[in-house]
């Protein structure tokens, strides 16, 4: 037998808060917790399956202070479902708890549509499905901070188990400094997602954070597309997979709290498809990239703006690079970074800087003044270095690799290829060593 539940702030009362099982609340075609007092701060604790609610679905409509916690239990939206609806609705709250927990939602979902403040927790092993009628033809969005006054409104997905679908999923619609959290090996999974969708959007963020923790956006992921100072962190363990991710995507100011960033400290970015030419870029806006510690995958990476790009330490590979405008820095001079070309062709316009102690590998084009301070493993396959190439650290070829110098070397380190084949097109200066059997 399906039950609906809805009016649940008419229910019984029960001291300072409410506990509903089946059969508790009243019927009617919209369901509204929020208290029918001018102070809010209703509470409701659902700790048996409530069945189907037809939607609208409100937690928290006119004033705020409310929450909706569901304990172990089952509870479905028909339609669609808000925490936070109006402007004077702020910090209600729904809480999502324990393994047989699940919350469920056909139409769009808001956390923060007018209102600031506003949170969803999925913890304990607990499951939240939301947008699950949407489709091509339907647009079903998922938001955390729709109208401008919506700010400070946040998701935090945590917990091993823990997990939130949806479709289309927007993190700052116009408001601001909203946030999703992933954490503590919890999963997210979206269709498109969008971190800053349009101006006033400032300051918006996912954090992706802990071993196992994971997000998965099939399509698109924008970063800073109208909004400023948004970004996506992804630390200690986490791991971002994404068709395609670009960074500050329209031009604009750098905002109040600087620019649109993409940070890795110690997680893992992978930005592929089925047709593996899945872009990783910088368009127009302000933006920062920084690996610190980690790992970046992407089929094709380019930054042809003016940005800072900082790897200090993990590792970046690419298929397929064009930089512009700055030198491409591999290391800082301290810390152990790794550049890997996974063939094709990459291409700085600025330079490229393989610094000390930071290593080059794999087997690609080289289209760039390049100087090797660290180390290259070059192989396996062909590689070919268009331009001039200073090494004053090593280049080990690896068995079964070509490497052409098709413009003049220095070296004043050590070439060494045992196994391996080296080509110099022009002339080889400097105090370095040069060791290999077979070559030109």
């Amino acid at each position: 037998m399906t039950n609906r539940l809805t009016s649940c702030g008419n229910g019984k009362r029960f001291g300072a808060s409410r506990r509903l099982v089946l059969g508790l609340c009243l019927i009617s075609s919209v369901c509204v917790v929020h208290g029918r007092s001018a102070a809010g701060g209703e509470t409701i604790v659902i700790d048996a399956d409530a069945g189907v609610l037809n939607g609208p679905y409100m937690v928290g409509n006119t004033n705020g202070g409310n929450s909706l916690k569901l304990d172990n239990a089952k509870l479905s939206i028909d339609g669609d479902a808000y925490v936070g609806r109006e402007a004077d609705s702020a910090d209600n709250a729904l809480v999502v708890s324990g393994t047989d927990a699940v919350f469920s939602v056909t139409g769009d979902f808001t956390v923060g549509y007018r209102g600031a403040g506003n949170t969803m927790t999925v913890t304990g092993g607990a499951v939240a499905v939301t947008c699950s009628e949407g489709s091509e033809v339907r647009d079903c969005v998922a938001w955390i901070g729709f109208r401008k006054s919506a700010r400070r409104n946040r998701v935090r997905v945590t917990g091993k188990g823990s997990a939130w679908t949806t479709r289309d999923l927007c993190v700052g619609e116009w408001g601001r400094h909203n946030e999703m959290i992933v954490e503590d090996g919890a999963r997210a999974i979206s269709s498109r997602c969008w971190i800053g969708r349009d101006p006033w959007a400032d300051g918006n963020r996912v954090t992706v954070t802990g071993t196992g923790s994971t997000w998965v956006t099939e399509g698109e992921l924008l970063v800073g597309n109208y909004g400023t100072a948004c970004g996506l962190s992804i630390r200690k363990g986490g791991m971002v997979a994404a068709g395609g991710l670009t960074i500050a995507v329209h031009e604009g100011g750098a905002g109040a709290d600087g620019p649109s960033e993409l940070l890795i400290d110690g997680g893992r970015l992978v930005v592929t498809n089925s047709r593996n030419d899945a872009i990783l870029s910088f368009g127009d806006g302000h933006a920062h990239l920084a690996l610190r510690d980690g790992f970046i995958k992407a089929d094709r990476f380019y930054a042809t703006a003016r940005i800072p790009i900082e790897i200090h330490g993990g590792t970046f590979s690419s298929g397929e690079t064009r930089v512009a405008r700055r030198p491409f820095v591999v290391g800082d001079g301290t810390g152990i970074a790794t550049y890997r070309m996974n063939g094709g062709k990459h291409r700085f316009d600025a330079g490229f800087v393989v610094s000390r102690n930071a290593v080059l590998k794999g087997a690609g084009i080289v289209d760039a003044r390049t100087e090797i301070g660290g180390k290259a493993v070059l192989g396996k396959g062909k590689v070919i270095f268009k331009k001039g190439v200073v090494i004053e650290g090593s280049v080990e070829v690896l068995p079964g690799t070509t490497v052409s110098f098709e413009a003049p070397v220095v070296n004043n380190g050590a070439i060494v290829a045992p196994e391996g084949s080296i080509e110099f097109s022009k002339s080889v200066t400097g105090k370095g060593t040069i060791k290999y059997v077979s070559g030109k």
